[in-house]
């Protein structure tokens, strides 16, 4: 007797569910899941922002959800159809396509899940009528072609590794965000959800005011002196003349006490009364108030303006009067030398000069200081270990001219000494210029070439004159300059600790520390990154109010790639620094102290622009304090980067004192925002 046949054991086919997760940019490694009428699963974007995901077993309809890590928000989507292959992108339209066709908060339908319910809302003809509305209500605000189907449609996002690759479905994405905020997209999302008429959808888009474009106007070169009229008037808003502005200065030069007027308007003006640059930025408002966009200028006062030679040139007396610029004086004879860098500072019509330091004291630390009249001519007194009191000082006269083409010389004596000498002067261009690079063309071995998705300079535009920025090694090692602190007696603070990062999460870690007017320890912060873009989320210590943090630009800084040689030269900024092609620094401050210090590459071996510095401040052994010394020591360390702002470079550092205990408060903190300054050559 035969058996029977047994029949073929029925396989199990999944469903896979494909697409695309993007917001304009790619949602790179992020969490996605899906629910179905049959099965459910879930699965991770790859950096592109696509996915796939196989359900066991699954059946069609589907919703699918995800939170964008940029701002915490839900974006939703829904598929319908027959077999086993289906494809739905992820982004802030097919959130409004699921609102139109559920009728109600995706949110809460994933939330809710009803399978019943989802199979007999989703689907094919509901997603074609709910295209429709959705294309009738954005027709006249975005240019979308032929886009029909913003679920099924191809879909290749702009990402970190790539910011170009985005197609034209990307970049009606990246018009969506141009035009509303994110309030504005959950009241389209809830109209649609309330079924309201094409009638009362476009009334409601017409409601809506544009998230005003602010333009600051372009750079701007002028002499000093100059009134300075700043311009926002090509900056765009929904409706002619009902756009608000409130321009600021937020970095000014040293000494500087520029104020500007009618800064309410689209024409500001300020007076420049230093040399040095001004960074101005600009808020525009609608008349809601409610969206506000920031743009950001420069204005450059050249710092090399010639000598006044001749009478006739000599303009009024006023106390707008001021300028600055840098000379080299060497000096030979019976002793040889150089001032690597004499400041000298025009008041009136008069000259006084100003900061002078020297990488080689061939004669020991010197202040050079006197009278430069004007018509050039020099009288200086170069004090040898000018700190120390008078009866132990040694005297050098120099007399001669600066010149208006920029020389000048002399002869220089010693009273009661054979030492004489001739002297020279030659003056340096204000800054030295740079080729300026760009994220999308990194300069080789950069950190924006290595295309690390953590490690960089992360920046925050900013109305505070105390910048804020992040630094983040590959290794974790963190550091930020943050200008709001959760502790109200901390004022601006440095933070110091570890990035540690999980996909797009990242926390600091328990070694967290930050220093303003005190030092405290046990700092918490978390929060999201977005590679390439953005690093958010909160801080909070101990007692203290939680302050939030947005890092919200990955910095051209990135695409730099520079080594100790291309790093060495002279700086000024609050003071004078020269820093050797072997990473030694020396140099002055504005007030006279001394400065010494070295750095080095903080990721060895490499040309990445961020660099590990050590600093010392101190004054005379016989009087420590005039320079902040104290007996647990004057160290301080840190890191720095240059700031490839236009064509000029800039040394900022962000420095915590080595030696100072949790919890003690000194004038020393003074030097924790101490910036190397602009490279003149």
């Amino acid at each position: 007797m035969t058996e029977p046949v047994k029949p073929d054991p029925i396989e199990k086919v999944n469903l896979v569910v494909s697409g695309t997760a993007a917001t304009g940019k790619a949602m790179g490694g992020v969490a996605l899941h899906a629910k179905c009428q049959v099965g459910a699963a879930s699965a991770a974007t790859a950096e592109d922002g696509t996915y796939k995901m196989a359900i066991p077993d699954g059946k069609l309809p589907c919703i699918l959800q995800i939170t964008n890590p940029s701002d915490g928000s839900m974006l939703h989507t829904v598929v319908a159809g027959e077999g086993s292959q289906a494809v739905a992108n992820i982004t802030p339209l097919t959130s409004m396509i699921s609102a139109r066709v559920l009728g109600g908060a995706a949110g809460a339908m994933f939330a809710n899940f009803d399978a019943s319910l989802l199979s007999k809302t989703v689907t094919a003809a509901a997603l074609v009528h709910a295209h429709t509305d959705v294309i009738s209500v954005l027709g006249a605000t975005l240019y979308l072609g032929s886009l029909k189907d913003f679920i099924g449609s191809p879909l290749r996002a702009a990402s970190a590794a790539d910011m170009g690759a985005g197609d034209a479905h990307d970049k009606a994405l990246d018009q969506l965000s141009a035009r509303f905020n994110q309030d504005q997209l959950h009241l389209i999302n809830s109209a649609l959800a309330g079924k309201q008429t094409m009638t009362e959808m476009n009334k409601l888009i017409e409601s809506m005011k544009t998230v005003p474009d602010a333009v600051a106007g372009p750079e701007q070169r002028v002499p000093i002196g100059t009134t300075v009229t700043l311009d926002a008037s090509a900056s765009v808003g929904p409706v002619a003349g009902k756009l608000s502005y409130a321009w600021k200065i937020v970095t000014k030069p040293l000494a500087s006490t520029a104020q500007l007027r009618n800064a309410d308007t689209a024409h500001a003006t300020f007076q420049v009364d230093r040399p040095g640059r001004y960074m101005v930025s600009v808020g525009v408002s609608d008349d809601s108030k409610v969206s506000t966009s920031y743009a950001y200028t420069d204005v450059i006062v050249a710092q090399d303006v010639p000598f006044l030679t001749t009478p006739d040139l000599i303009p009024p007396a006023g106390p707008n009067l001021s300028s600055q610029e840098y000379w080299k004086i060497e000096y030979a004879g019976t002793n040889s030398g150089y001032c690597d860098v004499f400041s000298v500072s025009r008041y009136g019509s008069s000259y006084t000069p100003g900061l002078c330091t020297s990488r080689d004291k061939l004669m020991g630390d010197f202040f050079l200081s006197g009278r430069v009249e004007n018509d050039g001519k020099v009288t200086l007194n170069m004090r040898i270990n000018p700190q120390a009191p008078d009866s132990t000082q040694v005297a050098a006269i120099f007399y001669g001219v600066l010149k208006a083409d920029g020389t000048g010389g002399g002869t220089w004596s010693i009273a009661n000494s054979a030492a004489q000498g001739s002297w020279t002067a030659t003056r340096y261009a204000a800054e030295e210029r740079q080729v300026s690079p760009t994220l999308s063309n990194p300069e080789a071995g950069s950190i924006a070439a290595s295309k690390d998705a953590m490690a960089g300079i992360w920046r925050r535009p900013t109305q505070q004159v105390f910048p804020e920025f992040a630094l983040v090694l590959p290794n974790g090692e963190t550091a930020w300059q943050v200008s709001a602190s959760p502790s109200p007696d901390l004022g601006s603070a440095h933070v110091f600790g570890g990035f540690v990062r999980n996909g797009n999460a990242w926390v600091l870690n328990a070694d967290g520390k930050m220093y303003g007017s005190k030092s405290i320890d046990q700092v918490q912060a978390s929060g999201t990154i977005v590679p390439g873009e953005r690093i958010i989320g909160t801080l909070s210590v101990a007692g203290g109010k939680p302050i939030t943090l947005s890092f919200d630009s990955y910095a051209v800084d990135n695409a730099l790639a520079l080594s100790l040689e291309d790093i060495s030269g002279t700086y000024v900024g609050a003071g004078a620094t020269y820093i050797s092609p072997s990473g030694a620094i020396s140099g002055t401050t504005e007030r006279g102290c001394k400065l010494r210090g070295s750095i080095a590459a903080a990721i060895p071996g490499s040309k990445a622009n961020l660099f590990r510095l050590k600093l010392t401040f101190y004054g005379p052994s016989w009087n420590p304090s005039l320079c902040n010394e104290t007996d647990i020591g004057p160290d301080f360390d840190g890191y720095a980067y240059i700031s490839a702002s236009g064509t000029y470079r800039y040394m900022n550092t962000i420095l915590r004192p080595s030696l100072l205990p949790v919890g003690f408060s000194s004038d020393k903190f003074m030097y924790i925002g101490y910036n190397l300054g602009t490279k003149i050559r």
